[in-house]
């Protein structure tokens, strides 16, 4: 049995020996990632000093790309309160076209 007690914070061990890392998306940024986390990587080894390198690489790699994102977030526009409101970002592409030119010809809001 793996003591992951000993393991730092996304540091894991596989049964097959091989270190992963493995995190999850602060809460504020979980919307991007799928399953709220980002993927696991495989730090290619067994050997558990190469790992704990490796892990301090791929966890500064993260810090960097969580601030990336938290930077893009906030100066991306915001949609119209209207659209906001309603399940538009669920419809397709051409679905919120078609949505946002009925809107925007006869006032009425988008329900789904």
């Amino acid at each position: 049995m793996i003591d992951v007690a000993k393991l730092p914070p996304g540091l894991v061990k596989r049964d097959n020996g091989v270190y992963y890392y493995r995190r999850r998306a602060p809460v504020d940024l979980r919307h991007l990632f799928k399953n709220g986390e980002v993927p696991p990587k495989s730090l290619g080894t067994k050997d558990r000093a190469t790992a704990d390198e490796r892990w301090k690489k791929e966890r500064d790699y993260w810090d960097k790309e969580f601030k990336r994102l938290r930077e893009e977030v906030a100066s991306a526009p915001s949609p119209e309160p209207e659209v906001r409101q309603t399940g538009f970002r669920y419809l397709s592409p051409a679905a919120r076209l078609r949505a946002a030119r009925f809107a925007a010809g006869t006032g009425a809001h988008i329900s789904h």
